[in-house]
């Protein structure tokens, strides 16, 4: 992922309660360069919380949202959007978290995007995942809402990568 001024992650995810730990949902973390971590973890021993790391060599950003025992073994659409000034979290369509931020662009060398796997870690997401996009421009509160009621078809612009994940039965996704 390489992308300046804007970055949006889009996603449904499923997921029980943790004892304990982080559980990891959308990584880029290359040899050298920056990293975007988005993962479910156990905080301080009770605090479960949805969080986004973007860690550059000039700046570090963590933005995270505590969940409600409502939020656990249902499907939730979880949106982290990075405008380059700001960065959002949404739940279910709805702004949960912001925080301003000055970085302008997010671009690892030599990195895989990993989906439920923390390279390098045991932060595996033990969970489901479902229509994940990954987009370099900012989305919109608006944007957010309408790709929850109608999904993206892949051809959108700034769509850099989408996995609805309906192939049906086998093992290829």
């Amino acid at each position: 992922l390489s992308t300046t001024g804007a970055a949006s992650f889009m996603f449904y995810a499923k997921f029980s309660q943790l004892n304990s730990g982080m559980d990891a949902i959308i990584t880029d973390w290359p040899p050298s360069g920056a990293t975007i971590n988005i993962n479910y973890e156990v905080f301080g021993g009770t605090a479960h919380r949805m969080r986004i790391n973007l860690n550059t060599s000039r700046a570090s950003y963590e933005l995270a949202h505590d969940l409600i025992t409502a939020d656990f073994n249902s499907w939730n659409n979880w949106a982290f959007v990075f405008s380059g000034t700001d960065l959002k979290i949404y739940q279910n369509g709805i702004e949960v978290e912001s925080m301003a931020v000055a970085l302008s662009t997010i671009s690892p060398s030599g990195s895989v995007i990993r989906f439920g796997e923390e390279e390098n870690n045991s932060a595996f997401f033990t969970g489901f995942l479902d229509d994940i996009h990954i987009w370099n421009i900012e989305l919109t509160a608006q944007s957010v809402l309408d790709y929850i009621d109608c999904p993206t078809t892949g051809n959108e612009s700034g769509l850099i990568g989408y996995w609805n994940f309906e192939e049906g039965t086998g093992t290829t996704t």
